[in-house]
């Protein structure tokens, strides 16, 4: 029989697994949520854990009833039915973080799952490149979905970016097994996995962060005027390490290129497109015919009729080849605001909000970086589409939603 201080460390076991399975094996995702849910009951068993809700937890479990409701009106059942199932993690891991331990948690081992398995994933990404260039001889093997066969390349980025800032809280809090010199070749090498997903916008947000970072450490050692001119070379030195960069250079000029015509005259930029299209000039065109969607639906068009409403507008504008792949918006804002109208969105902001007040609040830096990254990743993916952004962002914010409350509860003590 396992006795109750046993419970403390199964419950973070657990959650590692989970991570691992949600990062390697992503069909079998099942398999992690009845472990959780297992673990669980043995805790209530042995009167180890309590039923309290928090705001971020009950924020997505309202995303979720607000899909169901606006799935009573659609007109594709069968693909509104797909979206709620794909979506249950909305409703589910709210639900089992609910069920909160008594006692303080030592995370180690969910860290411990988490980053081994960003660095198999990472490994295998290696393997598949070599053996597809061994086959092939093209040097495309190493980046972008080639690289990334097996999530798609921007959730596989946020994934290894996720490791990485672990790894670094690791060091910094000095856990067994992450000292300097075991995380550093992991750190490379997810650091270079991360930079051959070329996700245009993990690359952006990652030397944000890295500017950020330093223009802090530079004002808190030099001064506001040593930091100001940080502030002024700063991005000139990050453009032109960007230029220097063929497959980022490549990326950055057509996308700038693109977005100065569009912004001359929209109208004749999308209608004048020629399918098939690059990257960038997709996401521009999905934008517009979402923006206009939204406009005319500002209460959302119901679950599963975002498809047959953009392929409607698409052909407005003159694109009917896109309709054949049903493109989604490439920005979770829109795709929400579209299915579900400005309700939707204020929850989702709500979210995003309260995590990041949260996080700067507490000085939860794995919740900042979490949070902002679905923001930023949010503005050009639709990041909650996809089981592998649904289940890690829903897990990671419900998780750390209760590792800031624990802080809250142990401040409230200190006071007393």
């Amino acid at each position: 029989m396992i006795n109750k201080l046993e419970f403390t460390r199964i419950y973070p076991l657990q959650l590692g697994v989970f991570a691992l399975i949600m990062v390697l094996f992503p069909k079998a995702i099942a398999l992690g949520f009845l472990l959780f849910l297992i673990t669980l009951v043995i805790g209530g068993i042995q009167k180890e854990i309590s039923f309290q809700f928090n705001a971020i937890s009950l924020l997505f479990i309202s995303l979720y009833f607000l899909y169901a409701f606006y799935a009573s009106y659609t007109r594709n059942s069968e693909l509104a039915f797909s979206y709620l199932e794909n979506k249950l993690s909305f409703l589910i891991l709210p639900m089992l973080f609910a069920l909160v331990p008594k006692k303080q948690i030592n995370y180690y081992w969910t860290i411990n799952g988490f980053v081994f398995a960003a660095l198999v994933l990472s490994l295998q990404n290696f393997v598949s490149a070599v053996i597809c260039y061994t086959d092939s001889g093209a040097i495309n093997c190493f980046f972008s979905s080639a690289f990334s066969y097996k999530h798609h390349p921007t959730y596989a980025a946020v994934y290894f970016l996720m490791a990485m800032i672990l790894l670094l809280y690791g060091w910094r809090k000095k856990l067994d097994g992450y000292s300097l010199k075991i995380i550093l070749i992991p750190f490379v090498l997810l650091m270079i996995s991360y930079f051959l997903c070329l996700s245009l916008a993990g690359i952006l947000y990652i030397f944000i962060v890295i500017a950020v970072s330093l223009f802090y450490l530079i004002y808190v050692k030099w001064g506001k005027i040593v930091a100001l001119l940080t502030l002024i070379l700063m991005p000139v030195a990050i453009y032109s390490l960007f230029m220097s960069i063929p497959q980022i250079e490549g990326e950055i000029s057509s996308a700038s290129h693109y977005v100065e015509e569009y912004v001359n005259d929209p109208e004749n930029f999308v209608r004048d497109r020629e399918y098939p299209m690059s990257g960038s000039e997709v996401r521009i065109v999905m934008w517009t015919a979402a923006y206009n969607v939204f406009k005319m639906y500002p209460l959302g068009v119901g679950t599963g009729n975002v498809d047959a409403a953009l392929n409607y507008e698409l052909r407005k504008l003159g694109q009917p080849e896109l309709t054949q792949h049903n493109y989604n918006p490439h920005n979770q804002f829109l795709q929400t605001g579209i299915e579900i109208g400005w309700f939707g969105v204020g929850i989702l902001l709500s979210i995003l909000s309260l995590a990041i007040y949260w996080a700067a609040k507490y000085r939860n830096w794995i919740l900042l970086f979490i949070s902002t990254s679905l923001f930023f990743n949010a503005l050009v993916e639709s990041m909650l589409q996809r089981q592998s952004g649904i289940v890690f962002y829903t897990f990671a914010l419900c998780l750390l939603a209760n590792v800031v409350r624990q802080e809250m509860i142990k401040k409230r003590q200190n006071k007393i």
